[in-house]
């Protein structure tokens, strides 16, 4: 979808190691039920 410039969004990826893995392809947005750990988990994968 980024091909075509479009967001690319994920919903409901609640482990950690499944929201490292979508981060490192370049997903825009990251949905999941653990807001706290999904804010750390992105703030790590972006340093």
């Amino acid at each position: 979808m980024h091909r075509l410039n479009l967001p690319v969004y994920v919903w409901t990826v609640n482990e950690k190691l499944r929201m490292q893995k979508v981060l490192h392809k370049g997903v825009n947005e990251l949905i999941a039920d653990n807001i706290v750990e999904a804010m750390e988990v992105v703030k790590d994968t972006r340093r």
